[in-house]
């Protein structure tokens, strides 16, 4: 919703406030990543941010500029895991007994 150029700030928070009560009725799988961790963290202060916000256009604006490139970042991390894993895909295991 934030690439949107036509959202406004109250169809944002309108949006985003009801997907965070339906995930708090969700129970809780802990899967431990750097990733998902910090996903979680951005979405708890993304929510606070909004709660405090006013719904002044030009503020919202500059808001979903800002948020937009940390959720780049937070892509970038989650690419980072999955080339990790391919780098060491190719490697066997040699003792020298073959």
């Amino acid at each position: 919703m934030l690439r949107k150029e036509s959202v406004s700030f109250q169809e944002f928070s309108l949006k985003f406030k009801d997907l965070m009560e339906r995930g708090r009725h969700i129970e809780k799988t802990r899967l431990e990543s750097e990733y998902l961790r910090e996903t979680e963290r951005y979405i708890e202060e993304l929510y606070r941010r909004i709660e405090d916000m006013t719904p002044d256009e030009a503020e919202f604006d500059a808001f979903k500029e800002q948020e937009s490139m940390r959720l780049n970042r937070l892509q970038k991390m989650k690419n980072m895991a999955a080339y990790r894993k391919e780098k060491h895909k190719k490697r066997t295991f040699s003792d020298g007994w073959e």
